[in-house]
C-alpha cells in the first residue's frame, strides 16, 4: 500500500518532467528488479527449499462434506458484490481524468489525489477489527451505503483541497470492502468449498465489473463529466436489495432453527443479534449445528 501512494505521487511527478514514456521503461525496469529479489527471498527458507506440510489425513468414519452450495445467501450475496463492483469500475477509470479535465489540476496534483485515495485503504486492518467485532454483514452494507456518498462529493470538489478530503474519504470507506467481502465469502460455505466460494466471488464480481469502464467511458463523452459518478451510484444502490435479502434469509434461518417456542424478539433486537452474528460455522454443515454468539460466549442452535 505505502509502494502505491509512493507510485501514484511520483508519477505526476515525473510525466510532468520527462512525459508519460519514460514511465512505462520504469514500470519495466521496477518489475525487474522484483522479479531479482525473489530468489535470495526462496533461499532465506532454508537452502532453497520451501518447507511444506503434511496433507490433512482424512478421519475415519466422517460423514461426507457437502459441496459448496450456491442458493440462499452465497447467491444474492454474489448479485449484490458483482453490482458493487460494477458500479465502482464506472468511475474508478475516470477519477484521474476528472481531476485533469474538470478541475484543471496538473499531474503532480493528480497523482496526490490517488495517493490519498490509497492512503484510506490503509485502514483495512482496522475495519477488519470492525468486522470482528460487530459483523461484517453490517461492515459491508454500511460500506456499500457510505460508498454512494463519496463517490457523490468528489465530483461536486470546487478544487485541490475539497478534492483531497473527498479522496481521503474515498479510500477510508473503500477499506471497508475486503475485509468484509471475504469473511461473509468464508462464513457462507462450508470449510472444504471456502478457497472455491472467495474465487467465485472475485471471479464474479471480475466478469461483472470488467463492463464498467466502457459504460462509463460512454457516459463521459455523451453525457458529461458528472456522468460516470452518478452512474455509478444509480448502479450501486441495485446492490442494496440483494444485501438486504442475504440479511433476510440469515434472519428466516435464524428464527427458523430457534423454534416457536422461542421468544420474540423486535426488530431493533432482531437487527442488533444479527449484525454480530458470526452468520454460520460452515464446520457445523454437515451435522446441522449452528453456533451463534452472544459476547463471547457460543452455544449451539439446532438446524432443520
Amino acid at each position: 500500500m505505502i509502494g502505491a501512494m509512493s507510485g501514484s505521487f511520483m508519477s505526476g511527478l515525473l510525466s510532468d518532467l520527462y512525459g508519460f514514456r519514460p514511465l512505462f521503461l520504469l514500470l519495466a525496469v521496477t518489475a525487474s528488479l522484483s522479479l531479482a529479489m525473489a530468489p535470495p527471498s526462496v533461499r532465506s527458507t532454508g537452502g532453497g527449499s520451501m518447507a511444506t506440510s503434511e496433507p490433512p489425513q482424512p478421519q475415519r468414519n466422517a460423514p461426507p462434506q457437502r459441496s459448496m452450495p450456491l442458493d440462499g445467501p452465497l447467491r444474492y450475496f454474489l448479485c449484490g458484490m458483482a453490482l458493487h463492483s460494477l458500479g465502482l469500475n464506472v468511475l474508478t477509470s475516470y477519477v484521474a481524468l476528472y481531476a485533469s479535465v474538470a478541475l484543471g489540476m496538473d499531474n503532480v496534483r493528480v497523482g496526490t489525489l490517488i495517493s490519498l485515495w490509497n492512503l484510506g485503504l490503509l485502514f483495512q486492518i482496522l475495519w477488519g477489527r470492525f468486522a470482528d467485532r460487530f459483523g461484517a454483514l453490517l461492515t459491508i452494507s454500511a460500506h456499500v451505503v457510505l460508498s454512494n456518498v463519496t463517490w457523490l462529493l468528489y465530483p461536486s470538489s470546487s478544487g485541490f483541497h475539497t478534492a483531497s478530503l473527498a479522496m481521503l474519504l474515498f479510500g477510508l470507506v473503500g477499506a471497508m470492502d475486503m475485509p468484509a467481502r471475504k469473511t461473509i465469502a468464508a462464513q457462507l460455505s462450508p470449510p472444504s468449498s471456502r478457497g472455491t466460494a472467495m474465487g467465485l466471488v472475485d471471479f464474479s464480481t471480475g466478469i461483472v465489473a470488467s463492463a464498467g469502464s466502457v459504460i462509463g467511458g460512454l457516459a463521459w463523452d455523451y453525457m458529461g463529466y458528472y456522468s460516470p459518478f452518478l452512474l455509478g451510484v444509480v448502479i450501486n444502490l441495485l446492490a442494496t436489495p440483494f444485501l438486504f435479502a442475504v440479511y433476510r434469509a440469515l434472519s428466516r434461518g435464524t428464527d427458523k432453527a430457534m423454534g416457536a417456542k422461542a421468544p420474540r424478539r423486535t426488530r431493533r433486537e432482531q437487527s442488533t443479534r444479527l449484525m454480530q452474528l458470526d452468520v454460520v460455522d460452515p464446520a457445523s454443515y454437515d451435522h446441522g449445528v449452528s453456533l451463534t454468539r452472544k459476547g463471547s460466549r457460543f452455544s449451539p442452535i439446532l438446524l432443520d
